[in-house]
C-alpha cells in the first residue's frame, strides 16, 4: 500500500497551521519564495525558511506541479505548488505535516549531549548573566528535544554576534 493510501485528512496538519506555529515559535523568521519556473502547464516553486534575519543555516523546500492533475491544480496549480513548497520547508525545519508526527516531537526529551552544549554555550563569556540564568532555570525545568535545538540556535546566534563583535573592535583599534 502507498504511502497516499494511508493518508488520513484528519491528521494532516495544514501548511496555513505549520506557517502560524513557525512563526508562535521564530518571531522574526521569514518565509521567502520563488517561482523557479513556469513553463506551460509545469511550475516549481522554491521556498526558503529562515529562523530569524541572520539564519545562517536556513531550510528550504521544493514542489511541482502540473496544472489539471488533481482537484486543486484544475483552477489553482501555482497557488498550490507555491504552498507545497512552504510546506516541504517547514517539514524539514521539524514542523510536521501530521499530528501524530507532532506528538512525538513535541514529548521527546531532550538528549544529555544537547543539555551538556547548552550548559557550556549558555556559561561562555559571549553570553550576558541574564540569559544564562534564564537558559539554566529552562534546563532544570525540563526541556523537550526540540526545545533544546531552538535554544541552541540562539544561544550559537548570540555567540557568533559577540565574536564578531569583538573583532571589529580589534579591527577598530
Amino acid at each position: 500500500m502507498t504511502r497516499e493510501h494511508n493518508f488520513r485528512v484528519k491528521d494532516y496538519v495544514d501548511v496555513a497551521e505549520r506557517i502560524r506555529l513557525f512563526y508562535e515559535r521564530y518571531p522574526e523568521g521569514s518565509i521567502q519564495t520563488e517561482l523557479v519556473r513556469l513553463e506551460g502547464d509545469m511550475v516549481i516553486f522554491r521556498a526558503v525558511v529562515y529562523r530569524d534575519r541572520e539564519d545562517p543555516y536556513p531550510t528550504t523546500g521544493w514542489a511541482y506541479e502540473r496544472e489539471g492533475v488533481g482537484v486543486v491544480n484544475k483552477t489553482s496549480f501555482i497557488e498550490n505548488c507555491e504552498t507545497s513548497a512552504i510546506g516541504r520547508a517547514l517539514s524539514n525545519l521539524n514542523f510536521p505535516r501530521t499530528r501524530e508526527a507532532q506528538e512525538r516531537s513535541r514529548g521527546v526529551p531532550a538528549s544529555e549531549e544537547q543539555l551538556e552544549e547548552l550548559r557550556a554555550l549558555a556559561s561562555s563569556t559571549e553570553i550576558k548573566a541574564g540569559i544564562r540564568a534564564r537558559v539554566l532555570a529552562r534546563i532544570d525545568q525540563g526541556l523537550t528535544a526540540q526545545q533544546a535545538q531552538d535554544a541552541l540556535a540562539y544561544l550559537r546566534r548570540l555567540r557568533r554576534q559577540a565574536e564578531g563583535e569583538a573583532v571589529e573592535g580589534e579591527m577598530a583599534a
